[in-house]
């Protein structure tokens, strides 16, 4: 989780912790040979934080509603952002969370 949190903070400047996990997902980007492992982390806000990046090479964050995110789906880095989002709205209605102790590591 120590990786997560420091991304969370270099690329939001927010000390969040997650919460649970709402989906892993694999994927083979057949044209570039590459091979993704994505696993959904959820942080639970009770309010919109301010945010400020604390890495110099993002120049801002935004929050977006969920319709933002489909009218900008063409920018997105990938098409399992989109995804990744629906999943997480599944999971709130179907409380079928991935707890954090599910994850295991050996580092």
């Amino acid at each position: 989780m120590a990786a997560l949190e420091r991304e969370v903070l270099e690329e939001t400047g927010l000390a969040l912790s997650p919460d649970y996990v709402s989906g892993i997902y694999y994927f083979h980007r057949s044209d570039l040979n590459l091979f993704f492992l994505r696993f959904c982390f959820v942080i639970e806000l009770d309010a919109y934080l301010q945010s400020e990046p604390k890495d110099i090479e993002i120049i801002d964050t935004h929050w977006l509603t969920l319709e933002e995110i489909k009218e900008k789906s063409s920018q997105l880095r990938s098409a399992m952002v989109l995804e990744c989002i629906e999943d997480y709205l599944t999971v709130q209605q179907t409380d079928n969370k991935i707890p954090l102790s599910s994850l295991k590591s050996n580092l």
